[in-house]
Order: structure tokens, then sequence, then C-alpha cells
């Protein structure tokens, strides 16, 4: 339990500190800055270590749907990709066209995904003022990154099927 203090004029936040402990041994008094050290500190032991797992099922996931959704598309323009391999276009293209797909899929992910979660994070502390969350540009970019990270990572199947498919599948229907 604890209870604010508000000092008056004249009067240092170390001076009512010492005071309220003088007054008795089972009671702790701390500056404001001391206080919010002590529960950073206490909530970075016991709930940061949640939130990194959760961040990490959350690149797995988005790592597997980019990665399913360009797999449907490599699957579904199979005879398109087969059609440019027959008229000579080099693996390296046809890898580099999976690639861009898959980065668009992220990249408008992350166009979404950032304002969509700026604005959960306002309405979260609109409603529950409690609610600590800090969003910036930093974070922003930083999610940027990891986008094109998993983005790259789930182009790898796609890419593997096309280095796979028949030039002649174009011409078989």
């Amino acid at each position: 339990n604890y209870f604010l203090v508000q000092v008056s004029p004249g009067v240092t936040a170390s001076e009512v500190a010492t005071r309220i402990e003088q007054a008795s041994d089972l009671v702790s008094a701390f500056p404001k800055e001391q206080f919010i050290a002590n529960n950073l500190s206490l909530t970075g032991d016991n709930f940061l270590p949640i939130l990194r797992v959760l961040e990490v099922i959350g690149v797995i996931v988005g790592t597997v749907v980019i990665g399913l959704t360009i797999s449907a598309l490599t699957a579904e323009q199979s005879a398109e990709y087969g059609v440019l391999k027959a008229v000579g276009a080099p693996n390296r293209m046809l890898y580099w066209t999976a690639m861009q797909q898959a980065l668009g899929c992220g990249l408008l992910g992350w166009i979404i995904g950032v304002p969509a979660s700026w604005g959960v994070v306002t309405l979260a502390q609109y409603f529950v003022p409690q609610f600590p969350a800090a969003m910036s540009p930093h974070q922003a970019f930083w999610m940027l990154g990891c986008t094109i990270a998993m983005s790259l990572f789930a182009a790898i199947m796609p890419v593997r099927r096309i280095a796979r498919i028949d030039p002649l599948l174009a011409f078989k229907s």
C-alpha cells in the first residue's frame, strides 16, 4: 500500500521523507523519482518476460501469415512463372518477384497496423488512464525492420517452389 504526500512550499521532499520514516519504523518514504524507478524495476522483472514471449509469438505468427499468403500467390501464379521461365527469365528475377510480393504484403500490414495500434493505445489510455503504454516513432521503425525481416524470411518457401516450377507447365493447359 502507498499514499502520496504533497509537500508544502519551502519544504523539500527529502525532509518530509525523513520525518515520515522517523515517525514509524513500519513505513518507508520515497521521493517520486525513486518510487517510479522501484515500480519500473518491479514491472520489468515480473511483466516484461511475458511480453517478450508474446512478441516472439507475434513475429512467428506474422511470418507464417505472410509465408502462407505468398505461397498461395505463388501456387496460383505457377503457370505465369512457368511462362517467364520458358521465355528465358532468370531465376533471380523470379525470386525477386516473390520477395517483392512478400515485402508488399508485410509493408501493407505495417502501414495499417502501426496507426491502428496507436489508436488502440490512445483509446485504452482514454478509457483506462492507468494503462501504462507508450508509442514512439523509434518503436514504429523497429517494427518496420522486423516486418522487412519477417517478409524476407517468409519468402523462402515460395522462392523454393518457384525454383522447382517446370517451364513446360505453362503450355500444358
